[in-house]
This record gives structure tokens, C-alpha cells and sequence, in this order.
């Protein structure tokens, strides 16, 4: 099987990009997003990424944060803090072989499980920004993102 670079280029971990502070400014108002996935099989891992413009999400910048997450339970979370408020996108993947990549068919068709945010759904690649754009404000935000295939 081959990878899907239109998934990868935000999902890659290059150790670059990682779960630290990207906030400026210490003394300004931050949020905290917790993201809870829902698995269909607990085994593998999931990439993510966490974008807060569209054209990062279309592939013309870097996420702000990129992760994976060891899956063990049919319900995995991870809390991002010290976000800026404002608008953020997620798009992640179940890697269930463990290989760093979204696998697909000849067509180019993913066979690993995708999920967005706000639960948009894939019609002919992956949903546009606004489709998948949610607020992140002070205090607490939460997104659950289910697994499709």
C-alpha cells in the first residue's frame, strides 16, 4: 500500500513540531482543548494535527500542534494547553499497523480510519476548513472526533 500525502503533509513527526507552548505572550489569556478519539479497534496509534487557519489546513503551512497517541482503549484523550483563543481545525488518522502512514487503496482511497473535527465527513478528499473549524476561547474546549473509514 501506498501513502496518502494529502492527509501526511500536517501529520508527519519530524520532532519539530510537538506539544509545547505556542503561546507569546505568558501573560495572555490561553485556552485548554481536550480532544477525546473514538476507536472502533484498540491497537495502533493516531496522528494528529491541530491547524488555526485554512491555509495550514490545506496544506500551505505547519499545524500548531502534531501528536501520537498509543491507542489501548476504544476511547483515547489528549489535552492540549496554552492555545491562543481563536479558530483551530483537527484532522487525525488511525495508524493501525503502526507505520507512520495513512495507508490507502490504488485509488488513493484511505483503508486506515480518518476523523475531523466537528465530525465533518470525507466526500472526495478531505472536508474544507470551514467545515471542520471550531472556537477554542479561554478555559476549557472539548472536540470528539470518531474514526471513519
Amino acid at each position: 500500500m501506498r501513502s496518502a500525502p494529502l492527509f501526511l503533509y500536517a501529520l508527519c513527526l519530524t520532532g519539530a513540531i510537538g506539544l509545547g507552548s505556542n503561546a507569546a505572550d505568558g501573560d495572555r489569556e490561553t485556552g485548554r482543548l481536550t480532544l477525546t478519539f473514538e476507536v472502533t479497534e484498540p491497537s495502533g496509534a493516531i496522528m494528529a494535527a491541530v491547524f488555526d487557519n485554512a491555509d495550514a489546513y490545506g496544506g500551505n503551512g505547519a499545524p500548531v500542534r502534531a501528536f501520537r497517541l498509543p491507542v489501548t482503549a476504544p476511547t483515547v484523550r489528549q489535552t492540549l494547553d496554552a492555545l491562543p483563543p481563536g479558530d483551530y481545525a483537527v484532522r487525525a488518522f488511525h495508524d493501525l499497523n503502526d507505520d507512520n502512514s495513512l495507508n490507502t487503496n490504488p485509488f488513493g482511497v484511505p483503508v486506515e480510519a480518518v476523523a475531523f473535527s466537528n465530525g465533518a465527513t470525507v466526500r472526495y478528499g478531505p472536508p474544507e476548513w470551514a467545515a471542520t473549524r471550531f472556537q477554542v476561547a479561554t478555559g476549557e474546549t472539548g472536540q470528539t472526533l470518531s474514526f471513519r473509514r
